[in-house]
């Protein structure tokens, strides 16, 4: 998951976290991180957040996937 500019790394909450790519974490470099080539990459989407809550099911977990589809080409 992803964090606003006004959230703080140190002080984030679940309830924080925001799609892939719509806020300032370092994903790129996280994923770098992470990438293994004899390994395939497993990354998950976690929706605590509240207003994601108040949308449709399916909207949120296409919404979820398609964001990180798109942060991890090249990966």
């Amino acid at each position: 998951n992803d964090y606003s500019a006004s959230s703080s790394p140190a002080t984030i909450t679940d309830a924080d976290r925001i799609y892939t790519d719509e806020g300032v974490a370092p994903i790129p470099r996280i994923l770098q991180a992470l990438r293994q080539p004899h390994k395939p990459l497993i990354i998950s989407f976690e929706v605590f957040n509240k207003g994601y809550y108040a949308q449709d099911a399916l909207l949120v977990a296409q919404t979820a996937l398609a964001k990180m589809k798109a942060a991890t080409k090249g990966a």
